[in-house]
């Protein structure tokens, strides 16, 4: 597979294409519900930006699915689901991925700062199980674009692009 990460690659924008390739919602919706999960729903639907048309799927937490997790957490709900080993492994590298990168910015570790929610579970295990239900074992990606600027956070300020994405970056080289 190959993204083309002309706005980013969030993780919404990546079951968004996935859906948009031939991944069903249903199917989706179905792996998604091996984890022990609830204070979610998921929709898809067409939308467009400028004259390009595409897929958004759009995880809404409900007041249950806000409160935040730790990446042990996260890791557990992998562990005590159903889904397939590979799709448990994977979700699980990405996992740590974040958590280091978290870890090596903010010097604190299991704690993820703008990650907690629940609907990062959701991104993760999604693309990871979406992935593997088309067939795609090799993704390849254009460079991602950076942006500028500030934007707010939990804790304060941040830069564009937030110090934990740069450093999920420089992990990939």
């Amino acid at each position: 597979g190959y993204l083309h990460c002309i706005g980013g690659a969030s993780g919404d924008m990546l079951l968004g294409a996935l859906v948009d390739v031939g991944l069903s919602l249903e199917e989706l919706k179905e792996e998604l519900s091996k984890l022990p999960l609830t204070g979610y729903s998921i929709e898809a639907r067409t939308a467009q930006r400028g004259v390009v048309r595409g897929t958004q799927v759009t995880v809404e937490l409900h007041p249950r699915g806000k409160q935040i997790h730790s990446i042990q957490d996260f890791l557990d709900m992998v562990d005590a689901s159903p889904l397939p080993p590979s799709v448990r492994e994977k979700a699980r590298e990405v996992l740590e991925r974040l958590e280091a990168a978290e870890a090596r910015v903010h010097g604190e570790s299991h704690t993820l700062q703008e990650l907690g929610e629940i609907d990062t579970v959701i991104d993760v295990v999604g693309v990871v199980a979406g992935l593997e239900a088309l067939g795609i074992e090799r993704l390849y990606s254009s460079p991602l674009p950076c942006g500028w600027g500030v934007i707010s956070s939990r804790k304060g300020a941040l830069p564009v692009p937030v110090p934990a994405t740069v450093e999920l970056m420089v992990m990939a080289n």
